[in-house]
């Protein structure tokens, strides 16, 4: 079966309204026909009367996950509202809470958004 790219993105404002918080997944197709899937995140937070960039993290998903995400990015598995709370609290904390230095390579923030597959 041949590799087809996919892009789902969904925007969610966080019930205070002080979060903004953005969640793709992404299928890429190499050469050799395989595929890689992504995660990106973006947490957008309130400040001076707008929406400022506050984190922003791009996780590989290992093959070990790739149907997971196939079913997210698809349509056939929604996120539920389990998950969209721990996207909207865990996720966004902890992402809030990293300097921009290691947002990248905290791996307690990339293990909570694989948890989202």
């Amino acid at each position: 079966m041949s590799c087809a790219p996919i892009s789902v993105a969904v925007a969610v404002l966080a019930p205070d309204e002080n979060r903004e918080i953005h969640l793709g997944v992404s299928r890429t197709c190499n050469r050799d026909g395989t595929a890689t899937w992504t995660i990106d995140f973006a947490l957008n937070v309130r400040r001076n009367g707008g929406m400022k960039p506050r984190a922003t993290v791009h996780v590989t998903i290992g093959e070990e996950l790739a149907q997971k995400a196939e079913l997210l990015a698809s349509g056939k598995q929604e996120l539920s509202p389990a998950k969209v709370s721990l996207l909207e609290n865990q996720i966004a904390d902890r992402a809030a809470s990293l300097s921009k230095k290691k947002i990248n390579s905290d791996t307690t923030l990339r293990e909570l958004l694989l948890q989202l597959l």
